[in-house]
Formats: structure tokens, sequence, C-alpha cells
């Protein structure tokens, strides 16, 4: 998340850019007897311009609420796929046979997702 060093909404400062660069481009003659050369108020436009076109916050947390929800369902489908193959490999070998228990089914509740994908490759 970006930390941000001003405590207006991008909306409220976008307005203020364009206020002052209207205000720039008005009282042109004024800002270069203080030193502000022709070269500055246009590159000030640019860069708001430029700041306008990214996309906001909101936009972006919404992405990672969305990449999140679909990372959990993948997660819940290899879950139950894994669940299905333990209930027919417990039918099939034995809850009590060596090779049922080599799969190591109980530690599958501490798995993080890049532990599951390779349990689940090796399965």
């Amino acid at each position: 998340m970006i930390t941000k060093k001003f405590n207006l909404s991008y909306g409220e400062l976008t307005q203020r850019c364009d206020r002052v660069a209207d205000l720039m481009t008005r009282d042109a003659s004024e800002f270069e007897e203080i030193g502000y050369e022709a070269g500055f108020i246009d590159e000030f436009k640019t860069k708001t311009s430029a700041f306008k076109t990214q996309e906001s916050d909101t936009y972006w947390q919404g992405q990672q609420m969305m990449k999140t929800e679909s990372k959990n369902n993948a997660r819940r489908y290899l879950s139950n796929l894994i669940s299905e193959f333990r209930f027919r490999a417990k039918l099939a070998l034995g809850e009590e046979s060596v090779e049922y228990r080599s799969f190591r089914f109980s530690r599958l509740a501490n798995l993080d997702e890049n532990q599951l994908i390779i349990y689940a490759n090796h399965c």
C-alpha cells in the first residue's frame, strides 16, 4: 500500500492541481518574474495529467480482493480434491495401512498455499 504524505483525497488533489495550472497559465508573466520558467508550467500540467490517468488506491484494493478470492477458491477446490483422494485411499488401502499413512493427510490443515501445491503434486 502506498503511503500518502498529504491529507487530501486524490480527486481534491487533482482539482487543486488543475486550479493551480489555470492560475499559472493566467499569470505566466508574474511567475516568470519570480523565477518560474514557461517550461515549468507545461511540466506541471503534464505531471497532473499523468497523475489523473493512474488508477486510484480503491481500484487496486478491489483488484487485490478479487485475486485473494480467486486464490481462496483455488485452495478450496484443491483441498476438496485432496479430501476426495484421501477418502478413496482410505477405502482402497485401509486407514491403518503403511501406504495410507505415508500420505500424511493429518498435516494438510497446517500447510500454506505453496506447500499445499507441492503436496498435491506429490500425492
